[in-house]
């Protein structure tokens, strides 16, 4: 939950065709009436998620960080953990 914009954020596994990989969805829904702002599709290869600084980064086990303090979540870093 972010107080500062009055949103709760879920990132959510969503399933497709069979053929095709699952990916995850960042969800920005409004503490407030319960509607979703936006649905942001993120990165294939990050599997693990972590929100960051009162929830308004999020960061991604494959090295991405989003800015997510807007209605249009940002790519603001692209780590190399190697």
């Amino acid at each position: 939950m972010s107080e500062r914009n009055n949103t709760v954020f879920a990132v959510l596994y969503k399933y497709n065709d069979p053929r095709i990989s699952p990916f995850y969805q960042l969800y920005a829904i409004s503490a407030s009436d319960g509607t979703v702002r936006f649905i942001f599709p993120l990165p294939v290869e990050a599997c693990e998620f972590s929100f960051a600084q009162d929830t308004t980064k999020l960061i991604c086990s494959s090295g991405y960080v989003f800015d997510i303090s807007s209605f249009e979540p940002k790519l603001i870093h692209d780590f190399n953990w190697v």
